[in-house]
């Protein structure tokens, strides 16, 4: 949506990019955008999401 396209996300999306490279496993990603849908099932533990990383504790 338009509402979303603001300086500060922009500035917020290029500093998580840069975070990601540094350290891929952090998740920063879920933290800052915490209304992100979730990933399809498939994804969500490559992409270190919090659900998926909860499920595979719990094995």
């Amino acid at each position: 949506m338009v509402r979303h396209r603001t300086l500060r996300n922009n500035l917020l999306l290029i500093a998580l990019t840069v975070w990601v490279v540094l350290f891929p496993g952090s998740g920063l990603v879920w933290r800052a955008f915490p209304d992100l849908p979730p990933p399809p099932d498939e994804l969500a533990a490559p992409l270190f999401h919090p659900a998926a990383l909860a499920s595979l504790n719990d094995s």
